[in-house]
């Protein structure tokens, strides 16, 4: 849930590589806690 929220407003203030390096950081830290 945070994660997601996370990337929707990084979305409004990068730009789409940004994004998608944002996405997969988050896709690391979140298989990690779980």
């Amino acid at each position: 849930m945070t994660a997601e929220k996370i990337i929707k407003c990084s979305t409004y203030r990068d730009g789409n590589d940004d994004k998608i390096e944002l996405i997969e950081l988050l896709e690391g830290i979140v298989s990690l806690v779980d």
